[in-house]
Parts: structure tokens; sequence; C-alpha cells
């Protein structure tokens, strides 16, 4: 079993309702504290409906400080914006919140992400997934490592619904998810005929002597679902750049 994968908190499945409950249909007003991080369009041929997603942040997180700010708050780093420090150490970061509107502004779903930090954009990936675009949040991990946790999703007829996928030699299934960090990173395999996503991860090995196990997994879409495939082997995940083709399946 591939624990390391397995045992990751996965986006989709980690949403909450927000915090009065699902919201209910009515104009979409900007809860107190919140800026609209990203919004992206959406249309009926592609999507369903019309209307549009839009990424909710706090309105304390500064682009051009975004990097500074999750070290700061996820490891404790030393911001050179002491104002804007305190008013963080009074009141933590809202979470970042993801919501569907129709083409008149009501809301149709909207769902509080577990960070603070996230992304909404167009997955550039595959040309097959195009429908698709990436939420990507960031948690804190082990002591100063930081991870991004990316999802991709669609959008029809007013419902989030993320990509899954299966494998086929343990039977489990999924919702998809990419993870950069340390000695972690996936890319999409450009040279592969049928655009497959690749992700290396990196875990302890089970012995005092037995160094790391080397993850390498491929993610195949194939009739809508993606297919995983696994390879692994001991090493000390010694790796720079990311992993060569041929150690994937």
């Amino acid at each position: 079993m591939f624990r390391y994968i397995a045992c990751l908190f996965v986006i989709l499945s980690c949403f909450s309702a927000t915090r009065g409950g699902w919201a209910a249909p009515g104009v979409a007003d900007l809860p107190p504290g919140y800026v609209v991080g990203a919004r992206i369009a959406l249309d009926p041929t592609r999507d369903g409906f019309e209307g549009a997603a839009e990424l909710l942040q706090d309105g304390r997180l500064d682009p051009a400080q975004m990097a500074a700010l999750r070290q700061f708050y996820f490891v404790g780093d030393a911001l050179a914006d002491q104002r804007l420090a305190r008013l963080i150490e009074l009141a933590p970061l809202a979470p970042a919140v993801l919501r569907l509107l129709d083409r008149k502004g009501a809301i149709l779903d909207q769902r509080e992400l577990e960070s603070p930090f996230a992304k909404l954009e167009p997955f550039a990936g595959l040309s097959a997934m195009r429908d698709h675009v990436a939420l990507s949040i960031t948690r804190g991990g082990f002591g100063s490592v930081l991870e991004e946790r990316t999802a991709l999703i669609a959008f029809r007829g007013g419902r989030v619904l993320p990509a899954l996928f299966v494998d086929p030699e343990s039977g489990e299934t999924g919702t998809l998810e990419l993870v950069r960090g340390v000695k972690t990173d996936w890319q999409a395999d450009r040279q592969s005929k049928t655009g497959d996503l690749l992700q290396v991860a990196c875990q302890p090995g089970s012995g005092a002597e037995s160094g790391f196990v080397e993850h390498f997994l491929r993610y195949r879409l194939e009739g809508g679902r993606f297919r995983r495939l696994r390879a692994e082997r001991q090493g000390f995940c010694d790796w720079e750049d990311f992993p060569a083709r041929a150690l994937f399946p």
C-alpha cells in the first residue's frame, strides 16, 4: 500500500461547510474581511452553466509578501512588516473560501478550505483537461517544510467535481491530489502521447539502515478517470531536478 499518498489529506474531502452552514442561494456579497483573490468565468458549453468560480482570501494577504507571509504563518519566521505581523497575531488569518456563482451572482455552492493560502487557476498541464482548474493549497508540514497540494476540479451544473483515480493493483480509488514539497514534486509528462501526470515522493524506509523509499507514480487519463501506476525503489532521494522519465512506470 502506498502509505505516503494514501495518508495525505485530500483537498476536496477536507472542505468544510462555512461557519454559518451551507450558503443559501442569494446575492454574493463578500464576507467581512475577505477579498476576491481569483475569479474564473464559467460558460454553458464547457461547464454546463454560466457563472463564475471565485476564490476568497483574507484581505490582509499582500501578494507582494506572500512567500514571507507563508513562512511567518506556518514556520514562525520574522515578518518585515511588523504592523501586519501584530494584526495577524491578534486575529489569525481566515481560511480561503471557494464559491460558485450563477450568472446573476447568486451563490450555488460555498466551501471553506483548510488553509488561508490557496490558488485557483486554469489547468494547463493536459490538453484533455482544459475544462478543469487547479485548486492548490499550502499547508504546514514537518518542521519548516511546507507542502502545496493541488486538486484538479471541474464545475458541472453548479457542482464541484474533482478528478478521480483508480489503482488497478490495489483497487484503491479516490480524488487525485498532486503534491509539491521537499523531495516531493509533480509535473505533466509532455512526451507522453496520453499526456500523463508524474508524481515523485520520498518517505523513510522501515529499517534503521534502510534509507528511504522512492515512489514514482504515473497518472494516466483513461475514460474520464486517471489510472495510477506505481514503481518504487530503495534509495536516498538525492535528486536535484525532477527524476528521469525512465524511473516511472
